[in-house]
């Protein structure tokens, strides 16, 4: 899936066609099958409404789909597009990854209610908001106001739950923006619970006890029976997790694009980091990063552990996404052994 043309031809408004590509569906399935009737056709050549898959949230949680497009809307103009990596394009693949990774899972192995996947698709959509370009890292040693707001714990992650939920509860809550107005306040509580969960297990400081929590939980469940199945509300967080940190799991000339905006971001932060004498936060230094070797560290020491714990919960990852993150690392190898080579070349020429 290219995020990158898509975004191109929504006019850099990703994030909103997937919000509504996914959130709606398949009322947006559904209008969209509408808009590209040709002249003299009639809604009668359209499937039958009933006969469309999708999640149905509108129904369920009688959600306005006005409502929920004004939502997106102002989700979407509060990520900084400045940024070239925390951006709502970073927001909109991980919505559209975490949705992958949901449709691949056994329903016979999982019991899913409804509401968890709308928390957690939702907490993908919001799980970057108002990012500032600049890593929880550089907060704690700069003692900015969130550092100091939210007692160096979590500090981004606390920031974009909170930023988003201002919008629909509290003193500035906008009506015209309230997806949550017509649940039952069990449901809005319940949701409102799942997606800081989810949103809180998106910092990175947690990533490897968040992955031998789940491998735990995996061998502890098979263990204990075979036929054992996984509560949602176990694995989503996780599936959101992995969905964040995606971007050697997507096909190469992709992977490359990401891999080049994240770095990017990271070196203006390390630039910044230089000029007020902190501390440079790893791959920070745009003089010390070698951009193969970052990433043959990344997929080995981070990617294919967390990604191989996903395919024994979802044997399709194993199938379909596990052989392209081999792939990427093969090839990110490739490069640095090229790299190491010239080095070598270039001492005995000095």
């Amino acid at each position: 899936f290219d995020i990158f043309e898509l975004n191109k031809l929504t006019d850099g408004k990703a994030l909103l066609f997937v919000g509504w590509a996914l959130l709606s569906s398949p009322h947006a399935q559904y209008a969209m099958a509408t808009s590209l009737l040709d002249q003299g056709e009639t809604l009668l050549s359209l499937p039958p409404f009933d006969d469309m898959k999708g999640y149905r949230f509108i129904e369920m949680f009688r959600i306005p789909q006005m409502t929920l497009c004004n939502f997106l809307r102002v989700i979407m103009g509060d990520y900084n597009n400045k940024n070239l990596y925390h951006n709502s394009t970073h927001a909109a693949d991980v919505l559209q990854s975490t949705h992958s990774i949901i449709t691949k899972i056994d329903r016979n192995q999982y019991i899913v209610a409804d509401l968890e996947i709308f928390s957690v698709l939702l907490a993908a959509a919001i799980h970057d908001v108002g990012h500032p370009g600049r890593n929880n890292n550089f907060h704690v040693n700069k003692r900015t106001k969130l550092a100091l707001l939210y007692n160096d714990t979590s500090v981004l992650e606390n920031m974009h739950v909170a930023s988003a939920f201002s919008r629909i509860m509290g003193e500035d809550r906008d009506s015209d923006l309230d997806i949550l107005e017509y649940m039952q306040p069990q449901q809005v509580t319940a949701c409102r619970r799942q997606i800081i969960d989810a949103v809180l297990h998106t910092d990175m400081s947690k990533h490897f006890s968040f992955v031998s929590k789940m491998k735990g939980l995996w061998i502890k469940k098979e263990h204990r029976d075979t036929e054992a199945t996984f509560g949602g509300w176990e694995v989503f967080p996780f599936f959101l997790h992995l969905a964040d940190i995606s971007n050697q799991a997507k096909h190469l000339p992709i992977a490359h694009q990401w891999t080049d905006r994240c770095l990017e971001e990271f070196f203006e932060q390390g630039d910044e980091e230089k000029k007020l004498g902190l501390p440079v936060s790893p791959l920070c230094c745009r003089l010390k990063t070698d951009k193969a070797e970052s990433q043959v560290g990344f997929i080995t020491y981070v990617i294919q552990p967390a990604y191989e714990v996903l395919g024994m919960m979802v044997p399709r990852i194993n199938e379909e996404i596990n052989p392209i993150i081999e792939f990427n690392l093969n090839s990110w190898e490739e490069v640095q052994n090229k790299n190491e080579l010239i080095q070598k070349k270039l001492m005995k020429l000095a």
